[in-house]
């Protein structure tokens, strides 16, 4: 049964699991251990949330010895 609210919720802002690889240092992440997604979906999200942070995301995607990784580097635009 429905449950009647006396406030409105408040939104939850969760951290972004992208986050800590935006520091600015070169990170090499590699398929199945450090993400489960495709390789473009996390290439994108690491955009967008480069975005969000005022800044841009270089990335890449290489297949080396049958295995995915995506390289990222968080830069600023100064």
């Amino acid at each position: 049964m429905a449950r009647v609210l006396d406030n409105w919720p408040d939104i939850e802002r969760r951290r972004s699991k992208l986050r800590p690889w935006l520091d600015g240092q070169i990170h090499e992440l590699r398929h199945g251990e450090d993400f489960e997604s495709k390789p473009g979906t996390l290439r994108s999200g690491l955009q967008a949330q480069a975005k969000r942070l005022g800044g841009r995301a270089r990335t890449r995607h290489v297949v080396r010895n049958g295995h995915d990784f995506v390289v990222v580097q968080f830069l600023t635009d100064r």
